[in-house]
């Protein structure tokens, strides 16, 4: 079994934090990919590469949009979606205050979130969030795909909970004691 090191990957961390907040047997998941003896990785391409290997049989908290182009060019992988939720975290764009070419900034965001922008997005394996772009998967798409419960991770104070060094220490001393290290 693989799955993220919440210390080396940023990505990691988000997945098992918000994992921890989100569901009641986040620990108990934990202790239980210990006892099996769960192997940790700072990436998503290092566990997919021992899957396809055969040293893991499976990879937990893997980057959804990453998985479903890899199922597509290695027919040993699957993905399966968790029925009770499906987390996703946003990839965000923001311009400073300051920015010296603030114009310009907010025209290369609003292409973005154009359809035509969009759309070559989903061309390149990220979801749109427009459910007008049919390149791809869409939020309603992907919402489907992963079988109705995709909750994306809220951009709010949630995320930055653990950003407090000593919360931050104390979920991970928690991961590693969990995982019996």
């Amino acid at each position: 079994m693989a799955t993220f090191d919440p210390e080396k990957s940023g990505s990691g961390f988000l997945h098992h934090s918000n994992d921890a907040r989100n569901r009641k047997d986040f620990w108990d998941l934990a202790k239980a990919m210990g006892e099996d003896g769960a192997k940790i990785y700072s990436s998503s391409g290092g566990m997919k590469e021992t899957v396809v290997s055969g040293e893991n049989v499976i990879a937990i908290n893997i980057i959804g949009s990453y998985a479903l182009d890899w199922v597509k060019e290695s027919p040993n992988l699957g993905v399966h979606f968790a029925s009770d939720y499906t987390p996703a975290f946003s990839r965000l764009a923001l311009i400073t205050k300051d920015a010296p070419h603030s114009n310009a900034a907010k025209l290369f965001v609003d292409y973005m979130l154009s359809a035509e922008g969009q759309a070559l997005l989903a061309e390149g394996g990220l979801p749109s969030v427009r459910e007008d772009v049919t390149a791809g998967l869409n939020i309603k798409t992907l919402n489907e795909r992963v079988g109705g419960g995709l909750k994306p991770i809220a951009v709010d104070e949630g995320v930055l909970e653990y950003m407090d060094q000593m919360k931050r220490v104390q979920f991970l001393n928690d991961w590693k004691a969990a995982l019996g290290r």
